[in-house]
């Protein structure tokens, strides 16, 4: 035989309490607990050991009507260090506290300076939405750390995972000149671009989740109408407009992915049309020198990569939210485009004779994805290019500069003929008759602005300084900015 078992309750069989109800117990219980409290004194908190030695604790918590009182019962009687008797357990109470009181726990954080953590997704939309730099983002998130205690997280990982679900955001181009004012002197301008193609096809995915959000089943279709102007070309008009506001200048684009005809219907003009900036100058006034040394170059570019361009989308039969707008060359057929997974299980869509090609970001399939389940269609065959803006503006983009109040911008009649009602279609300006008629521009035969333009830059190698006078032909006395 083994040694007697132990009774829990030695007292109580003693006293003969054997057969007691729930109730009865409580009520010795509570009797007890009057008798003891008031011999501890200070206390709220009674510590005793059970018989096989653990620590058990009957606390009574206080019925404080204020914050501070709370304060003083919990400094004074230390009744939360009995119950929690080192810091792992504080710790504990602590997560609990704020996963099952998330709200009250971040404002008391607050209050007693606990540094507001913003995750690396709210980072990256706040750097994106500012168009900042990474040296510039930097900058911000130690000031903030230390002016405002918020702490940016910026888990590399995090972000790798980010951007293969949204797709990599696209950046500014940023940069500064020192421009010479005839009369204010030596001004330090900032400036930065968009690239359009990333904010093209970021635009586009915007609308095509929105629309497939509201309504699964939709058709994705073309969004192509008639040009305005060349009624047999397919496509969608871009307006773009620059002006100078208080203290900057500023260049937007306007995509109208929804036709008139669409837009009348639902009696809104801005119906699908959404507006973007994709340039900014930090200066006094948007003359044509400050035009053509910061944001013109980049943006005549990024021009003519648009009226090459068309754009594609891609999307997940079997999810049509999994879907993605690509810009490419108009030249390449979705007809002829295939689907190439690779041993990684990635995929990605290339055109043979056309050489095009590109990988498509994870978002868009899952490990059982096959071809079959992968559309391309053509969703802009072309970008009808308009700007918009004031005289000043418009004469400077083809090169009119300080002569808008004297010279047409867009026929060759001059000043005092205006209000006459005298026109002739033969004068409208073009590209060709601006640079290719005899006596245009550089007093130069058709075809040799070329070799003008080649002339000088290798005089600029050489070390020469090669100029080239102007005739001012029909107010037209500078190179065109776009």
């Amino acid at each position: 035989r083994g040694p007697p078992t132990r009774s829990k309750t030695p007292i109580m069989d003693d006293l003969g309490i054997t057969d007691w109800g729930s109730q009865q117990m409580s009520n010795l219980l509570r009797e007890i607990i009057s008798v003891l409290m008031p011999a501890a004194k200070s206390k709220r908190s009674l510590v005793y050991e059970t018989w096989n030695g653990k620590k058990q604790i009957v606390v009574v918590p206080p019925s404080s009507s204020s914050r501070e009182a709370f304060f003083r019962s919990g400094s004074r009687h230390r009744w939360i260090e009995d119950i929690f008797s080192n810091d792992e357990q504080i710790s504990y109470l602590l997560r609990w506290l704020a996963s099952k009181h998330p709200e009250p726990y971040k404002a008391f954080a607050a209050e007693y300076g606990a540094p507001v953590v913003l995750s690396t997704v709210e980072s990256q939309a706040l750097r994106t939405y500012t168009r900042m730099t990474g040296e510039e983002f930097r900058k911000l998130a130690g000031y903030m750390r230390s002016r405002y205690n918020v702490k940016f997280v910026y888990a590399p990982k995090e972000l790798s995972i980010l951007q293969s679900h949204t797709g990599t955001l696209p950046l500014p181009i940023f940069g500064k000149i020192m421009y010479n004012h005839p009369k204010q002197g030596v001004d330090r301008i900032k400036y930065w671009t968009m690239p359009f193609g990333p904010e093209t096809e970021r635009i586009c995915d915007e609308q095509l989740l929105t629309m497939v959000g509201s309504d699964e089943r939709m058709k994705i279709e073309s969004w192509d109408y008639p040009s305005p102007i060349h009624t047999d070309h397919q496509g969608v008009n871009v307006l773009f407009g620059g002006d100078h506001g208080d203290v900057a200048f500023r260049f937007h684009m306007k995509l109208q992915l929804s036709s008139p005809k669409v837009r009348k219907e639902k009696r809104d003009l801005s119906f699908r049309c959404p507006k973007t900036q994709v340039a900014f100058i930090e200066c006094r006034k948007d003359k044509y020198d400050v035009l053509s040394s910061t944001i013109a170059p980049t943006l005549r570019k990024e021009l003519q990569m648009l009226r090459a361009s068309s754009l594609l989308v891609v999307y997940n039969k079997t999810d049509k939210k999994k879907i993605k707008s690509i810009m490419c060359p108009k030249e390449v057929d979705p007809k002829q485009l295939s689907f190439q997974q690779a041993q990684d299980q990635s995929w990605s869509i290339a055109c043979r004779s056309s050489g095009f090609s590109r990988k498509l970001p994870e978002r868009l399939f899952h490990e059982t994805t096959q071809r079959c389940d992968l559309e391309c269609i053509r969703l802009i065959s072309a970008f009808n290019e308009f700007h918009i803006g004031d005289l000043e503006f418009l004469s400077n983009l083809i090169g009119q500069e300080n002569s808008s109040s004297s010279h047409c911008i867009f026929c060759r009649t001059p000043g005092k003929d205006w209000g006459t009602g005298v026109h002739n279609e033969e004068n409208e300006r073009t590209k060709s008759s601006q640079l290719c008629s005899p006596g245009a521009l550089f007093r130069i035969k058709p075809g040799d602005d070329l070799k003008a333009a080649k002339a000088v830059k290798e005089a600029k190698k050489a070390g020469k300084n090669l100029t080239i006078k102007t005739n001012n032909c029909h107010g037209v006395n500078r190179w065109d900015l776009f």
